[in-house]
């Protein structure tokens, strides 16, 4: 009988590395183009492995009750870190520590998430608190739960090289960054999270990986040889050996939502993820997801971070789509922006006219169909519609932040009264709003670009990236070397500016603007008309026929006076709610008919 067409075997992600399970060392290795591959452990023990067709080396030790670390040997020659590491008790540059199966977190089911009442929180561990560590975020729950935050989404904790970074350059998918705690401490972390009715997000990286540290394409093909991006190497997900690298990373992602219980992840920039196979990774990726939890109670959250304002992405499978649940809206953040600002340079170049904030306000995407003069190229899908509940919006975010050239806050540079206002138009809108931690209580921290690097080269290279990133500005700047202790440290959340009554008060503000969403249900598709009078933006919300809300928000230096609104005036950017008619610069009142 002729010999069935073989088929790539699926990985899971308990198959994938080593393991300690119970008494049995389990290990799984890729390594296609390898003649010979071993396992070290603690320095001594060796473990032999056996190759199937597929480039995948297996091997067990039985018994096993110890601890420690462990090291791959390729080809008898050089003595590398497991790719699929869980933990790097020495980072980058060390061995791979031992971790035992048992160690999933399996005391809690999670949060599923409903984007229509999300109130999502966007944090850096490293520099959210003063111990910059896990531990660190668990003492500062109790200001996000007052907040009003119920969706708390950690930039990336994959590990990276040294102590410091936004994440981004991250080389180990599967291991915890050491400087921020152990896998125990995660769990306890999500744990405590979920205890406060909260979910919780993770960042994740799937478009390139850092370049310090990186030992993938010693094992096999791991990146294209066919696309660049910005960042650096792209992931093979479609050249020869792609069915391996495709389901390391789906798995990556189960790996994330099921051993520690993270509610759902935000994809980077998943414009920089090239496939040009028939099943697009992503799509891959949802189905696998959906699949491996079909049977259970959890629906974990996809979000995709993209400048393609392609309604694919969040369309479901069934459409044709990706199936992501959710999207980073830019636009609605640049029109904005742009007008507060009057700042024109770079990508902000395509706005900047209050149609612009109308159109944002309407349909999320401002460009959908038309001529983009940055890109030089139409951008987006004519007369597309998106759901709200799809589109996160913000004032603020680690990239609108940190790329700036003085990666300054809007509080800096619009001062209180327009940040607040933008603040507010985000949380009363009808899509999902996102805070960027501290922009609740006006800090004026920087968000540096930071890395954490001996290689004296690379840390200039870096440099010079980022000067060459932000040419475009005439004015100049005095930015922190990326590799400083200095860019790192003045990164760091000021919390001593919640002992100040403007502070409080600004975050009494945010409190109240949450509380208003929330209580009027405003991401539950609640009917809604906007308008645009002069620059006096409004936005009705009917509840029924009898029951209407009214936010006003006045984008001019001047003070306006507008017609008088009969009902309860429930927020205000004064401490004047006596008047519905008048609106101080840059101001806005709520008030419910």
């Amino acid at each position: 009988m002729e010999k069935d067409t073989m088929f790539y075997k699926k990985l899971s992600y308990g198959d994938i590395g080593l393991w300690k399970r119970g008494s049995e060392l389990i290990a799984t290795v890729w390594a296609p183009l390898s003649k010979k591959v071993e396992i070290e452990i603690n320095s001594g023990r060796l473990m032999e492995l056996q190759r199937n067709e597929y480039g995948i080396w297996e091997g067990a030790l039985t018994p096993f009750d110890d601890d420690g670390e462990y090291c791959i040997i390729l080809d008898k020659k050089e003595k590398l870190p497991d790719p699929a590491s869980k933990f790097l008790a020495h980072g980058v540059f060390g061995y791979s520590t031992i971790v035992d199966s048992d160690l999933k977190n399996t005391m809690d089911k999670g949060i599923n998430i409903d984007l229509r009442n999300a109130i999502i929180y966007e944090l850096h561990t490293g520099t959210f608190s003063k111990s910059g560590n896990f531990e660190g975020i668990m003492e500062k729950l109790d200001h996000l739960e007052k907040l009003g935050v119920n969706v708390i989404e950690l930039m990336p904790i994959a590990q990276f090289e040294g102590s410091r970074n936004w994440g981004y350059d991250g080389v180990f998918p599967y291991a915890i960054q050491n400087t921020y705690g152990s896998i125990s401490e995660l769990n306890q972390l999500i744990r405590e999270v979920h205890s406060r009715n909260i979910s919780i997000i993770l960042d994740v990286v799937y478009n390139h990986a850092g370049p310090r540290g990186n030992v993938l394409n010693k094992f096999g093909p791991y990146f294209s040889t066919k696309y660049k991006s910005p960042w650096g190497n792209t992931m093979n997900f479609d050249d020869p050996w792609s069915d391996y690298v495709r389901n390391f990373y789906i798995q990556n992602a189960i790996y994330w939502i099921d051993f520690f219980g993270f509610d759902g992840l935000r994809l980077d920039a998943i414009h920089g993820i090239y496939d040009n196979s028939p099943t697009h990774f992503l799509k891959e990726m949802r189905m696998e997801i959906d699949k491996y939890f079909k049977n259970s109670n959890k629906k974990p959250l996809l979000i995709a971070e993209s400048d393609a304002n392609n309604p694919l992405t969040t369309s479901s499978i069934g459409q044709c789509g990706l199936g992501m649940d959710a999207q980073w809206c830019d636009d609605f953040h640049h029109s904005i922006h742009t007008y507060l600002s009057g700042e024109s340079q770079g990508y902000y170049s395509d706005y900047g006219d209050s149609g612009h904030i109308l159109n944002a306000m309407e349909n999320g995407f401002v460009y959908r169909g038309e001529y983009s003069r940055f890109l030089e190229r139409t951008r987006g899908v004519k007369d597309s519609v998106v759901s709200p509940s799809k589109l996160i919006v913000f004032s603020q975010n680690h990239d609108q932040v940190g790329n700036r050239k003085n990666s300054d806050r809007n509080s800096s540079y619009l001062g209180k009264e327009k940040s607040l206002l933008f603040g507010a138009i985000c949380l009363l809108s009808p899509y999902v709003p996102m805070i960027f931690m501290g922009e609740e209580f006006f800090s004026k921290d920087h968000f540096w670009f930071f890395i954490d690097t001996e290689d004296a080269a690379f840390a200039d290279s870096v440099k010079k990236g980022r000067n060459d990133e932000f040419s475009y500005f005439t004015d100049k700047v005095d930015i922190p070397a990326p590799n400083s202790y200095e860019a790192f440290m003045e990164s760091k959340l000021q919390w001593g500016l919640l002992e100040n009554n403007e502070n409080l008060k600004y975050m009494d503000m945010y409190e109240n603007l949450i509380a208003i969403r929330k209580k009027f249900g405003l991401g539950y598709g609640v009917r809604f008309e906007t308008a645009l009078i002069g620059e006096v933006l409004k936005i009705q919300y009917f509840f029924s026929k009898n029951s209407k809300m009214i936010c006003t928000f006045n984008l001019s230096e001047e003070p306006v006076n507008i017609d008088e609104i009969e009902g309860e005036v429930i927020g205000s950017s004064s401490d004047d709610i006596s008047n519905s008619s008048k609106i101080e610069a840059y101001g806005f009142k709520i008030v419910n008919c």
